[in-house]
């Protein structure tokens, strides 16, 4: 299967992080004072005020506002559309020093830039690096980063093929309700002669459920 479409499976835009989301995500309460002037700033339709409270708090090791950030310079809201400076966001959204479930990165920032990394639109395209941040954001507990490194590994892209941590991460991702997970893990499991068929059907109708079309039909 193609990596494009993969992407189409797996990758949509994430919107902005809201307050409550980064109330117990950002450590110190610089960060999040800043964070908050910069998402009030983005819901009254200040752009260029939040660009100032999430770059402030990105300074300060936010990698939820370093992810914002990177959002807002992508769409070109406040801002020129900078896909670059976007991008170099992204990176530092995954090697932030925010607090998220005893984690200092986000999750989502480190798929993003590997989205990019693979894709070499705007940066160089670099298989092997893009594979490490798949690692690092499925670590972080992004499913759909957990999805794309499963795929990665499927392929043996940026690195070898690996078919049993492929199958762990498409559960991984099921397990966060991402409808691709689910049904790569029924695909997969499919193949296994000890395979239980009411399970490959289950991951298939959870992927159903969850708006997978092809899911629907296998």
């Amino acid at each position: 299967m193609r990596l494009a479409l993969i992407f189409s499976l797996v990758f949509t835009m994430i919107g902005l992080v809201s307050s409550a989301q980064a109330q117990r995500a950002i450590d110190g309460a610089g960060a999040l004072a800043e964070f908050d002037k910069g998402m009030a700033a983005y819901e009254s339709g200040d752009y260029q005020a939040a660009l100032r409270g999430f770059d402030a708090a990105c300074q300060y090791g936010s990698g939820i506002a370093c992810y914002n950030l990177g959002h807002l310079h992508w769409m070109g809201q406040g801002t020129p559309e900078a896909p670059v400076i976007a991008i170099d966001f992204f990176r530092k959204a995954c090697e932030g020093r925010s607090w998220v479930d005893g984690k200092y990165a986000y999750g989502p920032g480190c798929h993003r830039y590997a989205v990019e990394l693979n894709a070499g639109r705007f940066v160089a395209q670099d298989y092997e690096s893009a594979r490490s941040y798949l690692e690092q954001s499925c670590a972080l507990e992004d499913g759909k980063g957990c999805v794309m490194l499963g795929m990665y590994k499927v392929q043996g892209t940026g690195g070898e093929k690996n078919i049993p941590e492929a199958y762990s991460h498409m559960q991984s991702a099921c397990e966060k309700d991402i409808a691709a997970g689910c049904y790569f893990s029924g695909y997969l499991l499919g193949f296994r002669q000890d395979a239980d068929p009411a399970t490959v059907q289950a991951y298939y109708a959870k992927a159903c459920q969850l708006g997978h079309k092809d899911a629907c039909n296998s």
